[in-house]
């Protein structure tokens, strides 16, 4: 995993997989980003996924340990 950061404040971005890891697992498609960093209006209607990863063996497909949750003004996260 390769994370990013803001140049200016230092914040963490985002991350994304590692060249090498994308070239072993053509199939596994992730990236993520902070979601703190942006307005709540921005989030509404986003749905958050809670991979299991302690489970998943890195190849194919992973379960979830939880249910997702769609974000929304009216439910906060």
């Amino acid at each position: 995993m390769e994370l990013h950061s803001c140049a200016v404040c230092g914040s963490t971005t985002h991350f994304n997989l590692t060249e090498d890891y994308q070239v072993e697992h053509p199939d596994v498609d992730q990236v993520g980003v902070n979601m703190r960093l942006f307005d709540a209006q921005q989030l509404d209607g986003v749905e958050i996924q809670y991979p299991s990863g302690s489970e998943w063996s890195g190849e194919g497909s992973f379960g979830f340990r939880r249910k997702p949750v769609t974000l929304s003004s009216g439910s906060p996260w």
